[in-house]
């Protein structure tokens, strides 16, 4: 995974390293150069088994000085034209990686059969024929393509360790291309856990190393403008604070927009990266076990105050989104069959909404659902920040001032609510038994209540963005997807098993990647 400035740790066993052994492959032992990425490529479970040599190409480390690729395995031209083709049938039209297949020549379709130039041109290209060869060979069970992909996914990363440490090269455009690639692949087939967070916090120390002191080109903007919810969306779930929160980073990403929604949709961009500087903030302060718990509370205290300003520009940006006409989306009824899902509860819980949402036009959608995944995540901040801990509910009255809530474990998701919180989407009614006293206490926090509306809203869009190939592969639809999914329980809902079902329907790639989006 990128790591610029880090290294591979618990390999460096001389005379050879760990990895190298195990996988039966030949080495010359650590090198003391500075290692920026490091990564194990392991075989996708959702492939055919390959029965052969325990030197098998799909165990490749960037220790690895050479990797051969057997004869077997070399792929014409012609071949990998198919497997990018059946790759960006699942890709954003217009996206970072469709881009840049439309700079890949026919000499860089040619890897296998001249090793000696596998070294030279663009990185990104080699990524994205890796990206296509893994993707079109688990896809098919094709073991042999498969094999082959993961073969150049090692180059790629030798050729990445490599760029990272010049300092000429490691500002180049196609750095930040062939990571992007990487990241993606992980969503589609996953080389590790948490492996495309990884890569994603690479991403933004490549982006570091920018020079903000001059003007950006066009290309450039646009380029950053189309990784920013990539960045935001892993920084949020790694709860750590993004750089594209800082004042000159806001500025570049809005250099060049010469369209007022362009600027609206921004300034959604703007409030979630504020919200990893808050969430990461606030786990920082309830992680330090030296602050005294007055410094604590008026740290805290600011935090909410911070959260609360978020929450007043979304009220000010959705009275000026909904003030246009254009935007408002129209209803359409559900049918009697989507109406009524088999249950798998003892309650009957029919679905919270009767009809979909259909909107005069893409931009204008996935703007509202940017608008909603906003709101859900600083709801969400703002509940974390004023709800007592586990111990003190939900039958238990709480002290006259209740302790604040505990940081989230490291690997935490800042949307699944602590087990103190009431479940609205699985069991909306309280049990029969339950005294007053206690339905008061099972009352959910007034902004855990408040995401209700927007967490529909979502739900009821995904059948519009799903009704055309394009829409479908907007990363704010996959985004806004896994964010619902979350906050409903996933099939433990009567919503989170209509919207599976939608997703399986409609043969959305969502239904492939929503566990890696939501984990």
């Amino acid at each position: 995974m990128v790591n610029v400035g880090g290294r591979s740790k618990g390999y460096e066993e001389q005379p050879t390293c760990l990895r190298c052994r195990k996988s039966g492959l030949e080495c010359d032992g650590p090198k003391k150069a500075i290692t920026f990425i490091v990564g194990k490529v392991v075989q996708s479970r959702r492939s055919t088994k390959v029965v052969g040599s325990k030197d098998s190409d799909a165990d490749v480390s960037s220790c690895h000085s050479h990797i051969h690729i057997p004869r077997a395995a070399l792929l014409s031209s012609s071949e990998f034209e198919v497997y990018i083709c059946f790759a960006l049938k699942h890709l954003r039209r217009g996206g970072t990686i469709e881009l840049t297949t439309r700079t890949i020549k026919n000499t860089d379709i040619v890897p296998a059969r001249a090793p000696a130039t596998i070294h030279h041109g663009h990185i990104s290209h080699q990524a994205i024929l890796s990206f296509a060869a893994i993707f079109f060979g688990t896809q098919h069970r094709q073991a042999e393509i498969t094999r082959m992909g993961f073969a150049l996914y090692g180059m790629v990363l030798q050729r990445l360790n490599e760029a990272l440490s010049d300092p000429v090269y490691n500002t180049n455009d196609d750095l930040i291309y062939a990571v992007v690639t990487l990241g993606i692949l992980e969503l589609f087939v996953s080389t590790g856990a948490g492996n495309h967070l990884k890569h994603m916090a690479g991403l933004e120390r490549l982006f570091a190393l920018r020079d903000h002191s001059v003007l950006i080109s066009y290309e450039s903007a646009e380029m950053y403008r189309s990784l920013r919810l990539m960045i935001i969306f892993a920084a949020l779930r790694s709860r750590r604070a993004s750089i594209l929160a800082r004042p000159e980073w806001k500025r570049q990403l809005r250099a060049h927009i010469d369209s007022s929604d362009e600027l609206e949709k921004q300034e959604l961009f703007d409030v979630l990266a504020d919200c990893t500087v808050v969430i990461s903030a606030r786990d920082r302060i309830l992680g330090d076990s030296h602050v005294s718990p007055e410094l604590i509370v008026d740290g805290l205290e600011k935090l909410k105050q911070d959260a609360l300003s978020l929450l007043a520009q979304l009220s000010s940006w959705r009275k000026r989104w909904d003030s246009d006409e254009k935007h408002h989306p129209t209803e359409t009824p559900l049918s009697d069959a989507q109406l009524n899902q088999k249950q798998t509860d003892y309650e009957e819980a029919l679905l919270p909404f009767a009809t979909t949402l259909e909107y005069p036009s893409e931009a204008i959608a996935i703007t509202t659902m940017l608008y909603n995944i906003s709101l859900i995540y600083v709801l969400q901040i703002l509940a974390l920040l004023t709800s007592p801990p586990a111990e003190y509910t939900p039958y238990e009255s709480p002290p006259a001032t209740p302790p604040l809530q505990p940081p989230l474990a490291s690997d935490g998701n800042i949307l699944r609510d602590p087990p103190n919180f009431p479940n609205i989407w699985s069991s909306p009614h309280p049990p029969l038994s339950t005294t007053n006293n206690q339905k008061q206490q099972q009352q959910p926090n007034p902004y855990i209540a408040a995401q209700r509306t927007p967490i529909i809203d979502i739900c009821r869009s995904i059948s519009y963005h799903l009704s055309s190939p394009q829409r479908a592969t907007s990363s704010v639809l996959h985004w806004g997807t896994a964010t619902a999914w979350i906050k409903v329980g996933g099939e433990d809902s009567v919503v989170g098993r209509w919207v599976w079902k939608v997703l399986v329907e409609r043969k959305s790639v969502l239904v492939k990647t929503l566990g890696i989006l939501a984990e």
